[in-house]
C-alpha cells in the first residue's frame, strides 16, 4: 500500500501544474458568472420589482443554503465509493448550469404574467441550480483535495478568486450598464444569459483534468452503519465538534446579507449602476485580498482566517444599520468582499484538514448538512423581524450571533493542521 500511495503522490506532482492550471480557470470562470446573479444584489434587486415582501425575498439565501448544503451529506455517501470524480462532477454539472438559461426564457416569456408566476418560475430555476450545486460539491471538493497537495490549497483557492474577482468586477459593471439602460425583463434576462454561457464554458476546462484514482477507496456501508459513523466522528473528534458549533453560529450571517441591497435601495432609491457598483466594489475587495488569505491560510492555517471573515460579516451588519448615504454602504460591500474571500479560502481548506483522505466527502457532506437548516432559517426569520422592526435590528442582531460563533473558533478550536502534526510527533516518540 505504501507503494501504491507513493506512487499516487508522483502522479499529483506531476500532473500539479496542468492541474492547478485548468481548475483554478474553471473556479475563475465560475465566479465571474456569479457576478452576474449575485445573490447580494442582483437577485434581490430582480425579486423585488415583483414583490415588497421582506419574507419572499429571504427566500433567496434560504434556498440557496438549502440547496447547497443540504444535499451534501447524501452526495458524500453515494460518492465515497468511487476512485475518480470527475465524471460524476462533470455529469451534475451541467444541470447545474442549465436553469440559468431556463430562467432568461421563463421570465421573458412570463413578463406579461402575474408576478406571482414569474417569481414561481425563477424560484424553480434557482432552486435547480442550488441543489445541483449541493450535490456537485462533495465530489469536486473531494477531487481538489486530490489534485492539490494540502500546502498549496490556500494558493490554488487564492489565485482562482483572484482571477474570478479580477474579471467578475468587469462584470458587475457590465451588469450594472445592462440594468441601467434595458427593460425588465431583457435586463435581467441578458445577466442570467451571461452566467449560464461563463459557467459552461468553466465546465470544460474540469473536464480536462487529470485526476489519478486514490488508492484507499471506502468501501459501501449501509445507511445505518454510515449514520453511526457520523455519530462516533461527533464522540471522537472533539475538535471538529467544536467548528461545527463555531460554523452553526457563524452561518447566521445570512440573516441579515440578503437584506442588505434591499435596505439601500428603499433608503436611497439605488439605480441599476449602483446595483452593479456594489457587486464591483464586493467583487473588487475580495480580488485584492485574496492572494493574503491564501499565503496566511497556506503558512499559518485557516482556523484564523475563517475567524477574521466572520469577524468581517458581522462589522458588515454593524455598518450597514447605521448606513445612511451610498458611501456608506459601498463600505458595506467593501467589507463583505474581504470576509467573503477570507470565509471561501478558509472555509474550504480546513475542512478538508479534519480527516484522513478517504474520509474528506463525509467531512464535506456532514459539515455543511449540520449548518444548512441553522443557515436557511436564519434570512426566513430574518425578513419576518424586518417585516416588524425593520432591517437596522436585524442587522445588529445578526452581529451579536456572529461574535458568538468567533468567541467559539477562536476559544475552543484547534489548528487541524498543527494539532495532526503533534499527533504525528507523539505516535513517533
Amino acid at each position: 500500500m505504501e507503494d501504491k500511495l507513493q506512487e499516487f503522490d508522483e502522479q499529483v506532482k506531476s500532473n500539479y501544474r496542468w492541474n492547478f492550471a485548468v481548475n483554478a480557470t474553471d473556479f475563475a470562470l465560475y465566479v465571474f458568472a456569479l457576478s452576474f446573479v449575485s445573490n447580494l444584489t442582483i437577485l434581490p434587486a430582480f425579486v423585488s420589482k415583483y414583490t415588497t415582501s421582506n419574507v419572499i425575498i429571504g427566500l433567496i439565501p434560504a434556498i440557496n443554503v438549502i440547496g447547497w448544503l443540504m444535499p451534501q451529506l447524501a452526495a458524500a455517501k453515494y460518492i465515497e465509493k468511487f476512485e475518480k470524480k470527475k465524471r460524476i462532477v462533470v455529469i451534475i454539472g451541467i444541470w447545474e448550469r442549465l436553469p440559468w438559461l431556463l430562467a432568461a426564457i421563463a421570465i421573458v416569456l412570463l413578463h406579461n404574467s402575474q408576478p406571482f408566476w414569474i417569481l414561481i418560475s425563477f424560484f424553480v430555476c434557482f432552486a435547480m441550480f442550488c441543489f445541483s450545486g449541493g450535490i456537485n460539491t462533495p465530489p469536486w471538493l473531494d477531487m481538489i483535495g486530490k489534485i492539490i497537495p494540502e500546502n498549496r490549497r490556500g494558493q490554488f483557492f487564492g489565485v482562482s478568486n483572484l482571477i474570478g474577482n479580477g474579471v467578475g468586477v468587469g462584470g458587475a459593471l457590465v451588469s450594472g450598464y445592462v440594468l441601467e439602460n434595458l427593460d425588465v425583463p431583457w435586463n435581467f434576462a441578458i445577466c442570467f444569459t451571461c452566467a449560464f454561457i461563463s459557467m459552461s464554458i468553466s465546465l470544460v476546462f474540469v473536464a480536462l483534468t487529470r485526476e489519478t484514482a486514490y488508492p484507499i477507496v471506502k468501501e459501501e456501508s449501509s445507511i445505518g452503519d454510515y449514520l453511526r459513523k457520523l455519530a462516533i466522528i461527533g464522540k471522537t473528534n472533539r475538535n471538529y465538534l467544536f467548528f461545527l458549533i463555531a460554523v452553526i453560529f457563524v452561518s447566521f450571517s445570512s440573516m441579515a446579507s440578503g437584506f442588505f441591497t434591499v435596505h439601500a435601495i428603499s433608503k436611497l432609491n439605488l439605480t441599476g449602476q449602483d446595483i452593479g457598483r456594489l457587486t464591483a466594489i464586493t467583487l473588487f475587495f475580495q480580488t485584492i485580498s485574496n492572494p493574503l488569505w491564501g499565503q496566511w491560510g497556506d503558512k499559518k492555517g485557516h482556523k484564523n482566517v475563517m475567524a477574521v471573515g466572520a469577524i468581517g460579516m458581522a462589522l458588515s451588519a454593524i455598518i450597514a444599520a447605521f448606513a445612511n448615504s451610498t458611501l456608506w454602504f459601498y463600505a458595506v460591500f467593501a467589507v463583505i468582499g474581504v470576509s467573503a474571500s477570507a470565509d471561501t479560502i478558509s472555509r474550504f481548506s480546513i475542512v478538508l484538514e479534519f480527516s484522513e483522505p478517504e474520509e474528506r466527502p463525509t467531512y464535506i457532506g456532514l459539515t455543511n448538512t449540520i449548518r444548512a437548516p441553522f443557515s436557511a432559517i436564519a434570512p426566513i426569520f430574518g425578513g419576518l423581524l424586518s417585516d416588524r422592526f425593520q432591517h437596522p435590528f436585524v442587522f445588529l442582531l445578526t452581529a451579536a450571533i456572529i461574535v458568538i460563533g468567533v468567541f467559539f473558533l477562536l476559544a475552543l478550536v484547534k489548528e487541524p493542521r498543527t494539532q495532526r502534526e503533534q499527533q504525528g510527533k507523539k505516535e513517533k516518540i
